[in-house]
């Protein structure tokens, strides 16, 4: 916000992105919390950096490389004066998507070229399926087809209809769709925008056909079973039942899945059939995944306790880490915990919000592969003042910037989670 004529044009321009371009505006005035702003919103969609202010605790180069580590796609415009064009060199020409003269042209022009940025960006994260879903919304049809609640219409006819359609909002209403919109294709005939998304959830999984259905993995597993499966014919569903005849055979087929396939680190992710929010590993956990290790597996990471429990790690003679257990690492971001309870911050559900991030390095030598690192990194699920569930890392920097409520509370949490350790053992 300087007063002279930079700053001054800088307001018109952000000015005039408000008000004509019906932008949003996220303003900051250092390096170091511009990025603080770009690691904690997903919804930035361009970044503007001035790159005339070169004082700054992290230069504007500095920002550009951080930014570009994390997203590639996010548009960048550098903002200078026409005559600082030296620094346009082959190592920041590839990073940015364009560069605007302050002086040069009129502010309608920068504010409508950073708005055709925005909005080309916008569009190509799109899916195929939610993107022509809100622009069909957006161009407020009358809903003359199934389901007959005219796009939430009917439900403002009924006294108990009227607060459902408030607490669900007009857009789930005027989105609850049949076959009957030509311009979103068919689930059942998969075409359209619906088969354009089956195909790229296809591409992304890699198979060679991907459907979607409705109702959830029940629906999907009775397609499997009704329709799909004859006589001598197998259907593979990705679950075994927590029995010990079914375990020996899952044991089995890792053993098999490690000689058929021989690869430098074997990493399973298992979701087992255990109490939930319990801190503390029952001792049949703790047994099928040693056998799990012991099956040929390197890291087990293990999850659906919503709350981090304790993790081992197995040494050989030599003192090298080869064999890891991660019991479970918690949410990586939940809205269990919601808004914190400040009066028992060592309540049950408060350990959903918190959890850990396993760094891990691996190095290959003669016997294989053993882990030289690993540390274990505290997060937390914040929720910002606008309501906004972003993931920090829960340290004393982190703590400090919060107000005394927040402050008190994230400090005992800090002490809680530092409580649950890892265990070492030997192979």
């Amino acid at each position: 916000k300087q007063e002279n004529d930079n700053g001054f044009r800088l307001r018109e321009l952000e000015y005039c992105l408000q008000e004509k371009e019906d932008c949003q505006v996220i303003p900051s005035f250092t390096g170091v919390d511009a990025l603080d702003i770009f690691y904690s919103r997903a919804d930035l969609g361009t970044i503007v950096i001035d790159w005339d202010e070169q004082q700054q605790k992290i230069k504007p180069l500095e920002l550009l490389e951080d930014i570009r580590k994390r997203n590639l796609k996010i548009p960048v415009i550098l903002l200078t004066g026409s005559a600082n064009t030296e620094f346009l060199d082959e190592k920041i020409i590839p990073k940015i998507d364009d560069c605007i003269w302050k002086n040069s042209d009129t502010i309608e022009f920068l504010a409508g070229r950073i708005r055709r940025h925005l909005v080309r960006y916008i569009k190509s994260i799109m899916p195929a399926f939610f993107g022509n879903l809100m622009k069909y919304a957006h161009e407020y049809k009358y809903a003359w087809h199934t389901p007959g609640h005219l796009g939430g219409q009917g439900f403002l006819r009924a006294p108990a209809g009227v607060p459902m359609y408030k607490f669900f909002g007009e857009n789930t209403f005027r989105s609850d769709l049949s076959i009957s919109v030509p311009e979103l294709g068919s689930l059942l005939d998969h075409e359209g925008a619906a088969g354009d998304a089956e195909k790229h959830s296809a591409k992304v999984f890699g198979s060679d056909y991907t459907y979607y259905v409705l109702n959830g993995t029940s629906t999907v597993n009775q397609i499997i079973w009704r329709s799909r499966v004859v006589p001598n014919d197998i259907a593979l569903v990705d679950y075994v039942p927590a029995t010990t005849k079914y375990r020996n055979e899952y044991l089995k087929f890792l053993t098999q899945l490690r000689t058929e396939n021989p690869c430098d680190v074997f990493i399973v992710a298992i979701h087992t059939s255990e109490p939930e929010y319990v801190r503390t590993v029952s001792e049949s956990r703790k047994k099928f995944f040693h056998q799990v290790l012991d099956a040929g597996v390197d890291i087990v990471w293990g999850n659906h306790p919503h709350v981090t429990q304790e993790w081992e790690v197995f040494k050989d003679d030599s003192g090298k880490v080869r064999k890891m257990i991660m019991y479970s690492t918690g949410n990586t971001i939940s809205g269990q915990r919601g808004w914190p309870d400040y009066e028992n911050p060592e309540g049950k559900y408060e350990y959903t919000g918190d959890s850990i991030l396993m760094e891990i390095s691996l190095v290959n030598d003669k016997n294989g592969v053993y882990m030289d690192f690993y540390n274990p990194t505290i997060i937390t699920t914040h929720v910002e003042s606008n309501g906004d569930y972003v993931i920090k890392k829960l340290t004393q920097g982190f703590i400090n910037r919060q107000t005394n409520k927040d402050k008190n509370y994230y400090t005992k949490r800090l002490e809680l989670m530092k409580q649950i350790k890892g265990i070492e053992n030997e192979l």
